[in-house]
Formats: structure tokens, sequence, C-alpha cells
């Protein structure tokens, strides 16, 4: 690449849309001299091109790397596809590569059949590793190739490293080719990372702590080396705070004590042993009494899928502790650390016939757990700062304790101060709000904010907002349910082609099929119109939910498919449906979140570091972004067209309609529709509204 190109260097379009060359040009200047840079800019703006056109030229002439933070790899995808485009047009030397996460990159199948975090997927990896480097392919096959090399950089794969060290390369080739080849993808690719000068990745590549290290170690640079872009933005407060919450099950739990009974032979007459054991039986005594309770209570047999409360973690550790006969803190502290100690000795030498049935150091991580939690539960700001709860999944016969931090600010801040520059991208945030939980707000002589407008005519967009429904709870009833029906049904029969239904829950959609309704069911109504559906199920992969998703953006013919899914979810925020693989989008109800001790414990958090703000930050902003999301989902394109009804009156209250995107409260696009009135004849006009160019 050329050292003193510009923006234009890297643009492989022939024309600019209306209003991009001027932010391109603007965030390259304030970037290049250190600075961060906060773009809001809705759909059809073009921001994958933005943000790449005013950062390459940067990163080439400053021998600086570019980290694109996405949160979904259907969003990687997309930049990966910009990137080939920029390589064939304009810059033929450019290389990168877009990450996936570890668990993705993973072909060892004792640790894939497991459901662990990433986290503790590490510390499984990391003994797996240990072993073969001792004892060859009776740890981890595929990490055989890797174990003698002194550094994982360039292995002995001679020509498979030279050809893709030059490419822009999706992670899912590099998988099929190690498998093809029996090697690790993760190391594999870990081997690229130094050669490459763009990686497209997840968040929690840069907001873990123990990730981060060892990421920036294999791209051989510091944070200050690095221009970090952070697509979706909005996501990011309450993603960092997910990526770095910890919790032990009882699923988890059992492992650990046919684990520990494994080793009773041996380690039996250490002191700790029967200690650590009686520890161990209290908190699964403590969670399997739990789960008998709350699958007996009504109220909790009606909740939508799981149950959640905060607990007082002093006051639970110390029932813990009585009921295992140890009284006393720093005893449990010394019991785990020499547990945490003996089962990583252990561990590492057991018979490869006994590590196939402990495929994890389930020890190490309970040790880990409670090691966190004393951490957090006595000191006085720590505590403050962290949830400390339970929760119970129904249907899968799983309780667990959880930690989960509340402060987003102590994550995101020593990234922005310490990368060479950052740029923030959304369409959907709420500015305020933003900044204060990223600590932007504490950058604001080097920060400047810029609003780009929708490019889209009002003869493209049609917002309804309707009257009589609504989705709040004390409203909810077979009227309410089938009241929605009415309109979904109305809205299907006046507008054909795909059409996207997203309801504030899966419980919410599940009543809207309730047999109680008879013919008037979600269901039925599909079924009468011959409108195919596609429906969202909550513990769906992500390989089969992609299939779901390309059997319903095929289903264009006749009068077009439905897509029944939530607010929140991965199909109304993570995916496009540009031109006919959607042409309609209800949003059904105000997805305020049900209460739980979370919520609760962040509102009241918030409250004290936001004063009077507590609500509005922790609950009301996320459930508008939602909205505004599911809104955008249609409308991507220059030539797209599309009718966004929302069946809730609630947005029109003051206080919420405000916080709608934009584009979508313009006088000229949004129509308030009486119930029972004129909803059809307001699609049909704007149906019948040709597109003018």
């Amino acid at each position: 690449m050329d050292d003193n190109a510009n923006y234009n260097d890297f643009f492989p379009y022939e024309t600019y849309r209306e209003g991009q060359e001027a932010v391109i040009k603007e965030i390259s200047e304030h970037l290049k001299n250190r600075r961060h840079y906060l773009l809001i800019a809705p759909n059809g703006t073009g921001k994958s091109i933005i943000s790449l056109a005013s950062t390459l030229p940067i990163i080439n002439s400053n021998n600086l790397k570019l980290i694109y933070l996405c949160r979904t790899h259907q969003q990687n995808d997309r930049i990966v596809n910009e990137l080939k485009k920029i390589k064939e047009i304009k810059q033929p030397n450019l290389n990168g590569i877009a990450l996936k996460g570890r668990k993705s990159l993973c072909l060892n199948e004792d640790l894939l059949r497991k459901e662990l975090s990433f986290e503790d997927l590490m510390i499984q990896c990391e003994i797996l590793r240990k072993i073969t480097k001792n004892r060859g392919k009776k740890g981890c096959y595929y990490y055989t190739e890797f174990a003698n090399s002194s550094e994982i950089i360039e292995p002995s794969l001679g020509k498979l490293f030279e050809h893709y060290k030059s490419k822009v390369v999706k992670s899912d080739k590099l998988i099929e080719i190690c498998k093809e080849k029996e090697i690790c993808p993760y190391y594999f690719i870990r081997s690229l990372l130094r050669h490459m000068r763009i990686i497209v990745c997840n968040y929690n590549w840069i907001f873990h702590d123990g990730i981060r290290g060892i990421f920036l170690k294999e791209l051989d640079k510091s944070l200050g080396d690095c221009i970090v872009i952070i697509d979706e933005c909005h996501n990011l407060p309450e993603s960092v705070l997910n990526i770095n919450e910890k919790i032990i099950s009882n699923i988890i739990i059992l492992q650990c004590k046919n684990m520990l009974k494994y080793f009773q032979k041996e380690y039996s007459s250490y002191e700790y042993y029967t200690k650590f054991e009686n520890f161990l039986n209290s908190v699964l005594g403590y969670l399997s009494n739990k789960l008998k309770r709350y699958e007996k209570i009504e109220e909790i047999k009606k909740s939508d899928y799981s149950y959640e409360r905060g607990k007082d973690p002093i006051k639970l550790l110390k029932k813990l502790l009585k009921n295992s006969q140890i009284y006393d803190i720093p005893v449990l502290k010394n019991i785990l650390s020499v547990w945490e100690e003996l089962s990583q000795v252990a561990y590492d030498t057991v018979d490869s016939e006994i590590k196939n049935h402990f495929s994890f150091n389930w020890i190490e991580i309970f040790t880990e757990f409670w090691r966190n939690w004393i951490i957090n539960c006595l000191d006085d700001d720590l505590n403050q700062k962290h949830y400390f709860g339970i929760k119970y999944e129904k249907n899968k016969n799983k309780i667990q304790l959880e930690l989960k931090p509340l402060d987003p600010r102590d994550y995101i801040n020593p990234i922005i101060e310490n990368s060479f520059s950052t740029l923030h991208i959304s369409g959907t945030l709420i500015p305020e709000v933003y900044k204060s939980l990223t600590t932007l707000d504490d950058f604001t002589e080097s920060l400047i904010q810029r609003n780009m407008k929708s490019p889209f005519s009002k003869d493209q967009i049609k917002v309804i907002i309707v009257k009589g429904v609504t989705s709040g709870y004390i409203f909810r009833g077979l009227e309410m349910y089938r009241k929605i029906n009415e309109y979904i049904k109305e809205i299907l029969e006046t507008r054909k082609g795909n059409t996207g239904i997203f309801t504030v829950s899966y419980n919410f959609l599940k009543k809207l099929n309730s047999k109680k309704l008879g013919n008037d069911k979600l269901k039925s109504i599909l079924s009468k119109l011959e409108r195919p559906f596609f429906e969202e199920k909550r513990n769906r992969t992500s390989f089969d939910n992609s299939i779901l998703i390309k059997k319903f953006k095929a289903s264009t013919e006749g009068n077009g498919a439905v897509l029944l899914g939530v607010l929140g979810g991965r199909n109304s925020e993570g995916e496009d449906y540009p031109g006919k693989t959607m042409e309609t989008v209800i949003i059904v109800g105000f997805p305020f979140p049900a209460p739980n001790g979370h919520l609760d414990k962040k509102v009241a958090y918030y409250n004290i570091i936001f004063p009077g703000k507590g609500f509005f930050y922790a609950n009301l902003e996320p459930t508008i972004r939602k909205a505004n999301q599911a809104a955008g989902r249609p409308i991507r394109k220059d030539d797209d067209k599309a009718a966004i009804i929302f069946l809730d009156e609630r947005y029109l209250s003051e206080e919420y309609f405000v916080y709608l995107s934009e584009w979508l409260k313009n006088s000229d696009v949004i129509s308030i529709i009486p119930f029972n009135q004129g909803l059809k004849q307001a699609l049909n006009k704007f149906q019948s509204e040709k597109l003018e160019y």
C-alpha cells in the first residue's frame, strides 16, 4: 500500500453518497491526530465504507493496525466483503482477517460437547495444551502440530501459511482448511495475526482482560499502535458486562463432585480434602434446594424462560460456610487455593481413559468462581459494582449462581484511553447514555460527534403507530392478544411480500398462538392467508438459525413469507433484510424487560453514579433501542421500500416517542392510526406511491 495514499485511494465505488465524502474526510483528519469520533448514521449512509476509507490511510502511513469490532459474525462478514472490494479495485496488497470466537475455532470434540463460557474454555484449552506438550496426542490431537514450537507464530505449514498471510480472509474458510489438515484453526489463525494489518472480530477480543493480552501479543502491537473501530457501538456497554460475568451451575458442581471422588484415594489424607468436599456439598445442596423450590412456585412456572433474583453475597457465603463447618472466610480462601493447585497437578497426570471422562478441570472452574466471589463481596466498592444473584432456567433442570459487573466504564475506558484513536459507529444510540457509560464524555476536548441524515425519501418509508393495543403487563389477556392478531391479519391482507413480526418476548409470541384464541390465533391466520412462516427459537444454534433465515429470504414468491421473532433477538438486530427479503416489519409491543434482581441492582447502581437516571439508563434506553433496531431491518439499500408498523400505543407517549430514531419520527413518513380506523387505507396509499429517483 502507498504510504502517501489518502481516503480516495481506498474508496472502491465510482461516486460518494450524499454526505459521505465530507464525513470520511473529517474522520480521517480527526483520527490521525489521535482523537476520538462518534458517528451516528442511519441505515443506508454506508457506515462500513465510511469507516474503512477514513481509517485505512492512517494505519498505512503510521504503521498501525486496524481492529474492527462488530457484535456478530454476520456483521464481520459485511466488513470483509468491503475489504475484498477495496483489495480488488484499489489496493491489491491489502490483507486482513475476520476472527470468530474461540469456541467457533475449536475442533476438539470433548470441548465442544460441554456448555462452558469462553473463559472456562480458555482454562480447559490451556490444560489440554499442557498435556499435549508432555504426552502428545493424549492431550488435544489438533494442537500436536503446534505443541513443540517455541513460538506460535509461523508453524511448519509452509505454503498454506504463505498463501493466506497476504489475503483478506474469513475464519470459516480457514476452519475448513484446518479441519482437512487436522490442525487447530485457533492456533493457525494466531500464527497469521502479526502479518495482518486489519483484524475484524467481536468485542470480547479487546474487552476481556485475559483475551486482550494474548490477542495483542499475537498482533505484536500495543493498543497505542491500533485504531479501534466499534461498529454497532450501542451494544458495547451491555456486551462488555456480559463478556466479563462469571457463573457456576449445579451441572458444573456435579461434575466437580465426581472429579473429586475420583481423586479421593490419593488426596483424602490431605488436610483440606474433607473441608473442600463439605463446601462443595454445601453449595450443591443450596442450589438443589432452590431448584426444587422454584419448580413448585406457580409464579415462576408462568415466567417466560428464567427466574432471577439478587442475593446478599456475604450472607450467602456465611450460610454456605456454616453448612460446611468452616466458619472462617480466610480458611476458605486457603482451601480454594490448595485445591486449585492440586487439581491442576492431578488433572495433568490422569490416564487418558479417565481424562476422556473428565473433559475439563471442573475443580479449577469451581475454585476460580469462589475466589472471585470472595474478592468482590468483601470489597465495599467492588460489592456495589457487582450483582450477586441466582438464576433458574426452566426446562433445563439448571440453576446457577451469578457474579455480574454493573459498570461498563471499568472495561471500556482503558481501551479509549490507550488506543491510538477510536471510532464509534451506530444508527440507534442515545448519545447522552452512550457517552456516559463509555466515559467518552471525559474526552470532550478530543471527541467529535456527528449525526448523518437518513438518505431515504418519504416515498420509501411508511411508519405507523397504532392506538388501542399494548403489551403492557396489566392489559395482557385474550382480548388484547385477539386485537393484536386482528391488526396483524389486516396488515398481511394489505401488504404482500416478506414480513417480519417481532414481539416483546418468546412467551408473548406463544400467547398470540394460545389455543384459547381458536381460529384467531396467529398461526391460524397465517395459514388462512397462505403465508408460510419461519419461527425463531430461543435455543436454536447459530448454524440452524442461519439456515432458517436463508429459507425465509428465499421465500419471496406469491404472498411472501413471515418471520416470527423477538425484539432484541439475533434476527431483529444482527440481520439485514434488503430488497424483497423483508418489505414490512411489525413491532408488537414495547419490549421492557421482565423485572428481575439483576435489573433492580443495575437501576439502583446507575442512580448512584448518574443521579436520577437509573431507570432511563438501565431500562428505558435499552428498550427503545430494541424497537429502533428492529424498525431498520428492511430498509437497507437505495431502492428499498418498507412499511414499519408499531402495535403499541406507548410509542406515542411523550417520554418514549422522543427517543425513537429521527428518521422514524419524520412528519412526512409517520401516521398515527386510531383503534380500528384507517390502517388499511394508509398502507394502500403508501403501496401505490412510486419511488422517485
